[in-house]
C-alpha cells in the first residue's frame, strides 16, 4: 500500500510540474481562443456579424501567441498545442458549417484526415527528436513563414465569408482546402515521416520484453 501511495505521489508531483512548465501565456493565449470559438459557434449562430468578427480575432491571436511564446517563455510542448489548437478551431469551424448547410460535409473530412495524419506524425517527430526537425512544423517544409501567414489569411477569409457572402465564400474554401492539401502532402509523403512511422510501427509491434 505504501508503495502504491508513493507512486500516486510521484505522478502527482510529475503532473504539476508538466502543468507549471505549460502555463505560459503563450499557451493560455491558445486555449483560450479555442474556448471562445466554440462558445461563440454555440450562441451566435444567428449573429454572423458578431461570429466572423469573433473568428477573425481568433485567427489573428494564433499570432499573438506566437509572439508571446518569443517575448515571454515558450514551453516544450507550446508549439504542439499551438498546432492542435488550431486544428480543434477549424475542425470545429468547417463541421458547424457543414451542420448548418453552408458547406459540404467533405470540406472537414478533409481537413481532419489530413490534420490527423500531419498532427499525429509531428507527435511522432518529437518523441523521436531529430536536430534537423526540431520545430514540429519543420515536416515538408510548413514552417514556412510566408505561406503560414498566406495559409491563415485565407482560411480566416473564407471562414468569414461564407457566413456574409455565401457565394464567394465557398470558392474561397475550396482554394483553402487545395492550399490545405498543398502544405499536408509533403508532411505526410517525406523521408523523415516514413521513418519515424518505421519506427513507431516497429515498437508497438515488438513484445515489451523485447524493447
Amino acid at each position: 500500500m505504501d508503495k502504491i501511495k508513493k507512486q500516486v505521489k510521484q505522478v502527482k508531483d510529475q503532473v504539476k510540474i508538466e502543468v507549471k512548465e505549460e502555463s505560459t501565456i503563450a499557451n493560455w493565449i491558445t486555449i483560450g481562443r479555442t474556448i471562445a470559438v466554440i462558445v461563440g459557434l454555440f450562441f451566435l449562430k444567428d449573429h454572423p456579424v458578431y461570429l466572423a468578427i469573433l473568428i477573425v480575432v481568433a485567427i489573428a491571436l494564433d499570432g499573438a501567441d506566437g509572439y508571446a511564446a518569443r517575448k515571454y517563455r515558450s514551453s516544450k510542448r507550446g508549439a504542439l498545442i499551438d498546432i492542435f489548437g488550431d486544428r480543434i478551431v477549424e475542425i470545429t469551424i468547417l463541421f458547424a458549417y457543414a451542420y448548418w448547410g453552408l458547406i459540404s460535409y467533405v470540406f472537414p473530412v478533409i481537413f481532419l484526415v489530413r490534420g490527423m495524419t500531419t498532427d499525429f506524425i509531428r507527435v511522432l517527430n518529437t518523441i523521436y527528436p531529430s536536430e534537423k526537425y526540431k520545430h514540429p512544423l519543420a515536416l515538408g517544409g510548413a514552417i514556412n513563414r510566408f505561406m503560414r501567414g498566406f495559409y491563415a489569411i485565407l482560411k480566416a477569409s473564407a471562414f468569414v465569408t461564407i457566413l456574409l457572402v455565401p457565394k464567394v465564400g465557398f470558392w474561397l474554401m475550396v482554394f483553402a482546402v487545395v492550399i490545405n492539401l498543398y502544405r499536408g502532402i509533403p508532411a505526410i509523403f517525406n523521408q523523415r515521416s516514413k521513418t519515424l512511422l518505421k519506427t513507431f510501427f516497429k515498437r508497438i509491434t515488438t513484445p515489451v520484453k523485447d524493447r
